[in-house]
């Protein structure tokens, strides 16, 4: 059954996602074509000017339809009308719940690698290969500083918390649409009220830890211990860095859910 969730799921978001991003590409396609025929003339820069409006306008609107995709698809198969018959399926809530946020993490990075592609197309010629040829300069000079092992594991790591924090983003989403479910009305209204809660509150929290440790950094033994270990440890200090933001956003992440399992097992509020 959850095979088979997750083949409707991914149907419902590519219905909905595939043209856009086909347009995208046609358009960077075209975009590129017309940079063959550059001249002078005014009526070519109003054609190119156009083009290339079109894709960034495009670009963005593929950004924007697949989020407000994801937390559609969410909200009403979960806590709309739609719930009843949801629910009536042989699968657990936590099997709901990682099959939306699965899905939606999966279609935002099919989206981002139709940006990074329309991208690629857009600067096809002299400057992709430019770009290239600097990349593979700065990898070569990495392999040579005997640093191939770590870039390997920055990449690794990197990849790893970019994917946790797309999880992790979509679970608050989630969890703040739960959150919404638990007030008798203007439910939809609530979920934006306990968004922006989040988002003030996280961002006062990231700025009074910032004004703290800035405060106390020259007088904390501990923080100038720290300090000395990065500055001795370089190479070390960046798995470090990378290890407790995984931690951080996986906890975090872990919070989110379990917010967003309670409500759905014991505060099932459907429309």
């Amino acid at each position: 059954m959850v095979k088979k969730l997750f083949y409707y799921e991914f149907k419902s978001y590519l219905r909905a996602l595939v043209p856009v991003n086909l347009i995208l590409l046609a358009i960077a396609v075209m975009t590129r074509l017309l940079q063959l025929f550059e001249t002078e003339s005014i009526s070519y820069y109003l054609l190119y000017g156009s083009s290339l409006s079109a894709y960034f306008i495009t670009a963005f609107v593929a950004m924007l339809l697949t989020t407000i995709t994801v937390i559609v698809r969410f909200y009403k198969n979960l806590f709309s009308a739609e719930g009843y018959l949801t629910f009536t399926l042989p699968v657990t809530s936590t099997q709901h719940i990682l099959t939306k946020l699965v899905t939606g993490v999966c279609v935002g990075a099919i989206t981002t690698v139709c940006l990074v592609l329309s991208g690629m197309i857009l600067t096809a010629g002299e400057l992709l290969v430019e770009i290239f040829k600097a990349i593979g300069y700065l990898f070569k000079q990495i392999f040579v500083a005997e640093m191939g092992w770590h870039i390997a594991l920055y990449i690794l790591e990197l990849l790893l918390v970019l994917i946790l924090s797309a999880a992790y983003q979509n679970l608050v989403i989630y969890a703040c649409i739960a959150l919404g479910q638990r007030s008798s009305k203007n439910r939809i209204m609530m979920a934006i009220v306990c968004y922006f809660a989040y988002y003030m509150i996280s961002e006062t929290v990231s700025t009074v830890l910032t004004l703290i440790i800035t405060t106390l950094a020259d007088s904390l033994t501990v923080l100038e211990a720290i300090g000395k270990f990065f500055t001795n440890h370089p190479l070390a200090s960046i798995h470090i860095f990378f290890l407790i933001s995984i931690a951080v956003v996986t906890g975090l992440g872990i919070l989110a859910f379990y917010i967003i399992k309670k409500t759905v097992d014991t505060r099932l509020n459907l429309e």
